[in-house]
């Protein structure tokens, strides 16, 4: 089933065009990419995926393929921004969501065994003051949920699904550091936006923002990133 955008995304005209932005981009890697040197290039006449990630499928549509899993994406208005990104198991149907966001593999491979009629939720929480809802800021905290998060335990739970006890679940820690050290999703979907939506409000805010989410060049490459000349000079750069 489809990616759910609920809260803020289904009432709120900028998270309405975030989303649509966030869908605009979100693409499988293809051979124009070299261009930005992000990764060592796959064999892409045996089209085999890049073995830092699967960038094969557009991230929403593999999500949406997880087995027994929903996606649920909420905007919300708050004092502080960030996002979240939960595992939550339902037993059967009726039954009230368990929360397993740090459970370890061999604590969620037991609970699915004991419950044939199982169903995950990965719930993902965007979070932004008013005063900071543009486009370009809530596209970059929904790249790094979704890259950085909901696309690592989608992975676990579809290798679960297909052959219990081969997935690996890494931990929120883990997934950060992988982001640290540049996670290719993040880096294509942040490099596609910035190139399509280079207008203020859109890219520059994006940009912002990754400048403080990642660590050097972690990021989107510096040869699509636009920054004002003031931004530029606020972080150092020439």
């Amino acid at each position: 089933m489809a990616v759910r955008f609920t809260g803020n995304f289904a009432t709120d005209g900028v998270w309405d065009r975030a989303r649509r932005q966030l869908r605009a981009v979100d693409r499988a890697a293809n051979e124009s990419d070299a261009r930005w040197h992000l990764w060592q290039q796959p064999d892409w006449a045996r089209l085999e995926p890049l073995p830092q990630d699967e960038l094969v499928s557009p991230l929403l549509e593999k999500l949406a393929a997880v087995p027994r899993t929903d996606v649920v994406v909420t905007g919300t208005h708050t004092g502080s921004s960030g996002g979240a990104t939960a595992l939550l198991g339902t037993a059967e149907p009726g039954a009230g969501p368990e929360d397993m966001t740090h459970w370890p593999a061999d604590d969620v491979r037991a609970w699915s065994a004991r419950h044939p009629a199982r169903r995950f939720t990965l719930a993902v929480t965007v979070a932004l003051g008013k005063d900071l809802s543009r486009p370009g800021r809530i596209v970059e905290i929904l790249v790094h949920e979704l890259a950085a998060h909901a696309e690592p335990l989608a992975d676990f739970l579809r290798v679960e699904d297909e052959v219990p006890g081969l997935g690996v679940l890494a931990t929120e820690a883990e997934r950060h550091r992988r982001l640290h050290t540049g996670t290719p999703r993040y880096q294509l979907l942040g490099a596609c936006y910035l190139e399509q939506f280079p207008q203020e409000g859109n890219g520059p805010e994006f940009s912002d923002r990754a400048v403080t989410d990642t660590a050097a060049d972690a990021g989107p490459p510096s040869n699509v990133v636009r920054l004002t000349p003031e931004r530029h000079r606020r972080y150092g750069e020439s």
